[in-house]
């Protein structure tokens, strides 16, 4: 039978070739308009696809009279993707009372190999900008026979990164390649030292900042610990100022270097000094009262300076000398005196005698006082 009736209506009969291999063609029948799809298999794709028109769908009767040459036969193909290894869609138009017989070839696609596929470069050095290489694939065309996808979008920054060649049409595979972009050389301009630095007692930066547009200046004092803060110093001597840039991730670090800074001893020109006994009684005795040295209305510590004293054991004018330690903060210097007295010398003349006894009485003394005076001169 070569129509089905409906009514006014007739439908084309389509038959598939039996013993098509690797792909499937599948047919939708309307009036006499057919619908064939082809679809591969997995690692095939379409060589050929023919329709023959017959009267009855079969291989038999093709060569019959009543079959018109150059009648209303069309095939066409539908779909619009050029891959021949993607399912595919056909419109096949027929004469009114005539129906086809299909027939269709599925052929084994090309492996494309790893071997084929090249990197016009394979390494980089950052520079900000986007970098990838031009890939090709040897005797084939891309967009014909393969297609190029990357793991990633943007290709700036240091790190490895990976295309994929993906075979397409007739051919077939996903080889890959890598490249890599490497860290550019870091850079910072150097910190200064800071210069005529002297004690205040406070800390004091040493340094003024270091910059870079390649990743973070850090700095220590020991080496070991390092950090964004300026390094301060409070002691009088000379500091080593070590700095170093800690990259980005697409520059390499700057080892670490180092600069010298000093802060000065503070000169006292006149420095106060202050006894906390300006007398003594003569006993045979080393006399050394305590001393303060202040800087204005500042004490200054005692670990600061040395103390001497002179003449401090007899009758007479005993000195106390300050002199400054060495690798301190101070540079400070001067003397004060104190009076070593006989006992009842009441006039600091070095003789006890009548005047003493007058003196005493003016100064309101005790009779006790008077009378230890009195035994003085009587025992003299």
């Amino acid at each position: 039978m070569s129509l089905l009736l409906c009514g006014t209506m007739t439908f084309a009969q389509v038959k598939i070739a039996d013993g098509i291999a690797n792909g499937t063609v599948k047919s939708a029948v309307s009036g006499q308009t057919v619908t064939l799809t082809a679809t591969p298999a997995d690692g095939y794709y379409l060589e050929s696809i023919e329709a023959v028109k017959t009267v009855d769908a079969s291989n038999a009767s093709r060569t019959r009279a009543d079959i018109p040459v150059g009648g209303d036969y069309t095939l066409t193909k539908t779909s619009t993707s050029a891959d021949r290894s993607q399912a595919a869609t056909y419109t096949l138009t027929l004469a009114e009372g005539y129906g086809a017989y299909v027939t269709a070839t599925f052929a084994a696609r090309t492996a494309i190999t790893a071997s084929q596929v090249s990197l016009s470069a394979l390494s980089f050095v950052y520079n900000g900008s986007n970098q990838k290489p031009t890939v090709t694939v040897t005797g084939l065309t891309e967009g014909t026979n393969y297609t190029v996808s990357y793991s990633e979008t943007s290709w700036k920054d240091a790190g490895t990164y990976t295309v994929t060649v993906t075979g397409i049409d007739t051919y077939k595979g996903t080889p890959s390649k890598t490249w890599t972009i490497s860290a550019a050389g870091g850079s910072l301009t150097a910190p200064k030292a800071v210069s005529n630095l002297v004690y205040s007692g406070k800390a004091q930066a040493l340094i003024s900042a270091g910059s870079s547009t390649t990743g973070t200046v850090k700095y220590s004092l020991d080496n070991k610990t390092y950090s964004t803060d300026i390094p301060q110093g409070t002691d009088a001597k000379e500091y080593t100022v070590y700095y170093k840039l800690e990259a980005d991730k697409n520059h390499n670090d700057v080892a670490a270097a180092s600069l010298k800074v000093s802060i000065a001893p503070k000169t006292v020109s006149a420095p106060t000094i202050t006894l906390g006994e300006t007398s003594f009684v003569y006993d045979g005795n080393e006399k050394k009262p305590t001393v303060t040295v202040k800087d204005g209305n500042t004490v200054i510590p005692a670990a600061e300076y040395s103390v001497g004293y002179t003449n401090n054991v007899n009758v007479g004018t005993a000195t106390v000398t300050v002199t400054d330690v060495e690798g301190g903060n101070y540079t400070v210097s001067g003397s004060t005196t104190f009076k070593i007295f006989l006992k009842g010398d009441i006039n600091g003349d070095n003789v006890v005698n009548v005047a003493d006894i007058v003196k005493a009485i003016n100064n309101g003394k005790s009779q006790d006082d008077i009378k230890e005076i009195e035994n003085i001169i009587m025992n003299e």
